[in-house]
């Protein structure tokens, strides 16, 4: 997952130096980078937790169609996206960030499809 989200702020990083680069579609993403990177975030303080809560089979099946929605809205720019992220009891913060990064996606989305 480190190196995932290292790569993905190198192909970014490696965008903004690109000449000539796109400066809209760039300020458009930003958002979404930093919604992932902060969800990793997350993810990863968990990893330091002993005795950290884990998610049901049921649980982790549905955050795993959030992201594969989420990755076809992207790749596609158009809205796919799935509305009904789990309630996680006991990592609330997940979902939090869940409904964080699916929102900013979703705003990326729309204002792609207003230029």
């Amino acid at each position: 997952m480190k190196t995932n989200l290292s790569n993905l702020t190198t192909v970014y990083q490696t965008a903004m130096g690109e000449i000539p680069r796109n400066e809209e579609d760039l300020e458009r993403w930003l958002p979404v980078i930093w919604a992932i990177d902060q969800f990793g975030y997350l993810l990863y303080s968990y990893t330091k937790v002993a005795n950290r809560p884990e998610l049901t089979d049921q649980e982790l099946s549905k955050v795993l169609l959030i992201f594969e929605k989420m990755a076809q809205s992207a790749d596609q720019q158009r809205n796919v996206l799935v509305y009904d992220i789990p309630s996680l009891i006991l990592l609330p913060k997940v979902s939090q960030e869940l409904w964080s990064l699916q929102n900013t996606l979703e705003n990326s989305i729309v204002l792609n499809s207003q230029h």
